[in-house]
């Protein structure tokens, strides 16, 4: 049992890579100060408690319960990513890596979002969600989001959208009400078209 806690102890200092991950039910935590590389996809049906560093180079499938804790999951692969978070909270979201990300259902952002390189690009009309107090770091014609943002609560409120191309941030400043949110989503007029009162 010594030897045990020992190494556990010595797992949580420092890193730890595999392969995929298939999380079948049980339940995994990632403790603080731990780097945990997934060099290929994860797929979660049970328990991920993410309390450090977990990085993904392949698909994100959450079929199951993802606690944010205090952690950062970083999206760092060159290919293209497939995110199904299934309308769950991350703490902190890093973005990096070449390939575009794919998100299929809404993810909501309660601490940072970190857009260092490559986009997130929304599928099926999914939205990322900036909870209030949640900031945004980076943003640039090489990473936004396309697709619909919300912000919610007071302060000035950063929109990291753009179309996949330019990067055409959105800033409203001195919300005060704190119940406060708004949607916004590009529309790019084609040639010919008008903008309608609509």
């Amino acid at each position: 049992m010594r030897i045990l806690v020992i190494c556990l102890v010595i797992l949580s200092s420092s890193g730890v890579m595999g392969q995929g991950l298939y999380n079948k039910g049980a339940t995994i935590s990632i403790a603080t100060q731990t780097i945990f590389i997934v060099p290929d996809s994860l797929v979660n049906n049970g328990t991920l408690t993410n309390n450090g560093d977990l990085r993904i180079s392949g698909a994100w499938i959450n079929n199951g319960a993802y606690d944010a804790g205090t952690g950062v999951i970083n999206f760092n692969s060159d290919l293209v990513q497939t995110i199904n978070h299934n309308d769950q909270s991350f703490e902190r979201l890093v973005i990096s890596g070449t390939g575009e990300k794919q998100f299929l259902a809404n993810i909501t952002i309660e601490s940072e979002l970190d857009l260092q390189a490559s986009n997130l690009i929304s599928v099926n009309g999914a939205k990322i969600i900036l909870n209030t107090g949640a900031t945004v770091l980076g943003g640039s014609d090489q990473s936004h989001v396309v697709g619909p943002v919300e912000v919610k609560g007071t302060g000035n409120w950063i929109f990291p959208i753009g179309n996949g191309s330019s990067y055409l941030p959105v800033q409203i400043n001195n919300v005060a009400t704190a119940n406060t949110s708004a949607t916004l989503t590009l529309y790019e007029l084609n040639s010919g078209e008008t903008l309608t009162g609509e």
